[in-house]
């Protein structure tokens, strides 16, 4: 069997889609000798790099043009390959030949449409929808996700494969003492810190409520801790930096924007807690990867957040800075529910692997690949 997967997101780096796409595409690689892998790529990104000796796998560039890639790149090279499963994000191609699977990770449009253009809710309201509908399968990553993407685009739960996703192995490996200090002189960080790892220009991400939840927790406590902010600025940063100022937090938040990959392990594991009030995921990445790392995680309890952490994290309702606040408290000022909850998160990480999503992902393909077989079968007697 042929596969081609569009793997375009790899070249957007510190995105929850390039952390995707690259461990599934690993974990394919280590499951896998037998099918063959066409890897539809933007650039020669360095994620690659692992499979070049690989006689199953292939890498073949298409457009970088998002337009260009779905109508003309992408379908005329699964066309000259030819693929049997084509495997795509959110959107197929204008025209396809084999069993098509799409990855939609969630549908935030239907719930925050005020965080995006317009343009994109047209193109996820209208595209998104009819790709989901026309697919021979849709892999999401989450059961919160696979249930609400059913309700919103009516196409039945048999059809949608909740897959869950990973932390990248470097989180699950114990950090030496001298490697986390040499992360921190890097990036001056002393003392304790709280962290937050996400784009801080993205209003869901809910940095606001953090940025006054922190106030509020050192108002009212001999606290310390400095609020480090790990992630993609942009328009919406400048505003959250104000925030902070206006607040008397200007030395004590810290904006890093995106860290390189190998740096990213060892802030988290160095923070004394992680604090994620999304109000909307559909999955959480970030604190699995805390987790891992056996960082105790405050997080949302907001959509597919609570199945992730299970009874390893403290959940609170995002909107609530105050209740935010208590619970980061809890977390410092109660060391053996600190200790606590960094073993359940280690535990409860173990239990994901990019491997095993790897495993049900190939599952999937074998799945529609032999009911598109056997549909052209049928075309081709009649």
């Amino acid at each position: 069997m042929r596969i081609g997967l569009d793997t375009h997101a790899i070249s957007s780096p510190g995105t929850g889609n390039r952390t995707y796409y690259a461990g599934l595409t690993q974990g394919l690689a280590e499951i896998d000798q037998t099918n063959e892998y066409v890897f539809y790529a933007e650039t020669n990104d360095r994620a690659y790099d692992a499979f070049q000796n690989m006689p199953n796998i292939r890498l073949k560039r298409v457009s970088r043009s998002p337009i260009g890639r779905l109508l003309f790149g992408l379908p005329m090279a699964a066309f000259r390959d030819p693929v049997e499963v084509l495997h795509v994000q959110y959107l197929a191609p204008g025209i396809w030949r084999s069993a098509l699977v799409v990855t939609i990770f969630d549908v935030c449009y239907e719930h925050y449409p005020q965080f995006y253009s317009w343009q994109t809710l047209h193109i996820a309201r209208r595209w998104v929808n009819w790709t989901a509908r026309r697919a021979d399968a849709v892999i999401t990553i989450s059961e919160y996700s696979r249930r609400d993407i059913g309700r919103v685009t009516g196409i039945s739960l048999d059809r949608i494969f909740a897959i869950p996703i990973a932390a990248d192995e470097r989180f699950y490996a114990p950090k030496a003492a001298d490697s986390l200090a040499a992360v921190r002189r890097k990036w001056n960080l002393s003392g304790e810190y709280i962290l937050f790892v996400g784009r801080t220009d993205d209003p869901r991400k809910n940095v606001t409520a953090l940025i006054r939840a922190y106030r509020l927790l050192r108002q009212a406590n001999d606290i310390q801790h400095s609020l480090v902010l790990v992630g993609r600025n942009g328009a919406n940063t400048t505003e959250l930096i104000q925030l902070a100022r206006s607040l008397g937090l200007a030395e004590a938040v810290r904006f890093l924007g995106v860290v390189p990959d190998e740096d990213l392990p060892a802030l988290v594991a160095s923070a004394d807690i992680f604090v994620y009030p999304s109000l909307f995921e559909g999955f959480g990445l970030p604190v699995l990867e805390a987790m891992a790392c056996g960082t105790p995680v405050v997080t949302s309890d907001r959509a597919s957040l609570p199945e992730v952490v299970g009874e390893a994290a403290l959940v609170v309702d995002p909107d609530d800075t105050e209740e935010l606040a208590r619970a980061m408290l809890r977390l410092i000022a109660d060391r053996t529910l600190h200790d606590h909850k960094a073993a359940a998160g280690k535990a409860r990480a173990q239990l994901f692997s990019w491997t095993g999503t790897a495993r049900r992902t190939l599952a999937v393909y074998e799945s529609v690949h032999g009911r598109f077989v056997s549909r052209h079968k049928g075309d081709t007697q009649r």
